[in-house]
């Protein structure tokens, strides 16, 4: 089997990689993240090709004139040579997306942004780059909740070391409000709905944090 050469993390030796093999980059998710990370490819004088977002709501826009491409599409055609920086939380589904379909030339983007400390980032995004897809507005403290999550996730991904949980959903009750758009749940159907207890829920939140410390 062929080895396969991986993209340097280092900002540094990246951007001599791209700037010497001259390779397309793709951002994969067009977010908060991604929307930084442009920032400081721009900075370092490396142009990005697109991004591309598997949330077709984030598609057929430009941001700071880089086009938003829907994944399920882009990924028909883009050369398989091109580098991907994948800038959300979601590590472990996008490396899977890509490569099924053959596309190897991934990268991680902690240390893209643990070369700033957190404060650098609280004006990097201004007008409409503060603008989410659903026409809102994100927040300062959001910037850095979403940026510290996805380091965290990345970090834990990349750690051979321990498991890696994304994330844990707890059921608080069974009863049904009917007030959530595109439930699937199906909660209105439980024929006799409860509430979990405070025990059960403590006990189940300590049992996950415990998993993710070993």
């Amino acid at each position: 089997m062929k080895k396969i050469d991986r993209v340097p993390e280092s900002p540094k030796e990246f951007v001599n990689f791209i700037k010497s093999s001259n390779r397309k980059v793709y951002i994969f998710g067009a977010d908060i993240a991604g929307k930084i990370l442009l920032k400081l490819l721009v900075e370092a004088g490396v142009s990005v090709e697109a991004y591309i977002d598997n949330n077709k709501n984030k598609c057929g826009i430009d941001i700071d004139g880089v086009p938003v491409l829907p994944a399920i599409d882009a990924l028909k055609y883009i050369d398989k040579e091109s580098v991907f920086l994948i800038a959300s939380t979601y590590i472990a589904d996008i490396i899977r997306q890509l490569e099924d379909l053959g596309y190897y030339q991934w990268c991680p983007i902690v240390k893209f942004i643990k070369q700033h400390e957190s404060v650098y980032y609280n004006n990097l995004l201004v007008g409409d780059l503060r603008r989410n897809h659903s026409g809102g507005e994100f927040t300062a403290d959001f910037d850095i909740f979403v940026l510290e999550n996805m380091i965290n996730s990345q970090q834990k991904y990349l750690n051979e070391k321990i498991l890696f949980i994304r994330s844990v959903d707890l059921i608080i009750t069974e009863k049904c409000s009917l007030k959530c758009v595109d439930c699937s749940n199906l909660m209105q159907y439980y024929e006799n709905p409860i509430d979990i207890s405070y025990e059960e829920l403590c006990m189940t939140s300590m049992t996950c944090v415990k998993s993710q410390m070993k």
